[in-house]
């Protein structure tokens, strides 16, 4: 068994993740092993990966997560228990990593979005917004101008004495091919993503992601950059509906206990954290001057 850091856990597993998770001795406090159980759940999630919708079940706090010809995943708060269907191990690894972890922290009280953190100053930013917004390609360009990006697309807050602090995840970001071509970023060399489509792999140095909580400073809602919606502050009592406009996880997670924690979670974020609304640079030149005045 292998033992990896990640997400402030320190996770036993039976995968190979020496290529992708800072590796440990520590004791574990998390697992991930393959097992033969059965599942069947009929729900469809919103959730695509390689064309494959998901179905899902939640019961007694176990969550089931099923990709017919992929993979399926028995999810609670501190152990994944996983089974493939035909996926090959870098499309399991990615699964795994994106999905059925993030629905584990969640079980454990954890505030999750769909956004990519960056390190500024010693502070945690996060970065949402509507598919096409350039979460990612945002990252990217931290990224370039030498900044430690936290979380790819699974940010993950958890409150310590009453107040939000990121967990960083793992160092490696998933980017499209236009955006690292407008960031002059070579692509030779980079290994192609298994999600699809023309994704490509940058690998940051283990050493420069510090895996203690960092404190939250700012949520940024990146906006298209026609959008019509006014930039500015994102208020109090408007902070639980925007939110959870980005949860990234099945909302079949969302109700009865975990639902009152999420909003009263999303409350406490606002009274601690800068919430703006903010339209993305028009070009790849802007985006780096806005990278550089952040």
């Amino acid at each position: 068994m292998n033992k990896y850091l990640a997400f402030g856990e320190v996770i036993e597993t039976d995968i190979n993740f020496d290529d992708t998770l800072l590796k440990t001795d520590a004791k574990a406090t998390f697992t991930i092993t393959q097992t033969d159980f059965l599942a069947n759940p009929r729900k469809l999630t919103k959730v695509h990966r390689q064309g494959v919708q998901a179905r899902f079940g939640f019961v007694e706090k176990t969550a089931i997560l099923v990709w017919d010809s992929i993979a399926k995943f028995r999810v609670s708060e501190n152990k994944i228990e996983y089974n493939t269907l035909g996926a090959d191990e870098k499309t399991l690894k990615l699964f795994v990593l994106s999905e059925a972890v993030g629905i584990a922290l969640f079980l454990q009280g954890n505030f999750v979005l769909h956004g990519s953190c960056v390190l500024v100053d010693k502070r945690a930013s996060i970065f949402i917004g509507e598919p096409g917004a350039g979460n990612s390609t945002t990252a990217t360009a931290f990224w370039k101008a030498g900044k430690t990006i936290l979380s790819d697309d699974l940010s993950v807050v958890k409150f310590i004495n009453e107040k939000p602090f990121v967990l960083p995840a793992f160092p490696q970001l998933k980017v499209w091919k236009d955006a690292l071509t407008g960031l002059q970023i070579n692509t030779l060399g980079l290994e192609k993503s298994t999600e699809g489509g023309t994704k490509y792999l940058i690998n940051q140095p283990f050493e420069q992601l510090d895996p203690q909580p960092i404190p939250l400073e700012k949520i940024t809602v990146l906006l298209k950059h026609n959008s019509r919606k006014i930039e500015g502050p994102i208020s109090v009592l408007e902070t639980p509906t925007e939110l959870l406009k980005h949860f990234p996880l099945p909302s079949g997670l969302l109700k009865a206990e975990y639902l009152k924690t999420h909003f009263l979670h999303s409350l406490k974020i606002a009274e601690n954290v800068e919430i703006t609304q903010l339209k993305r640079p028009k070009n790849f030149a802007a985006l780096e001057e806005f990278v550089n005045s952040f």
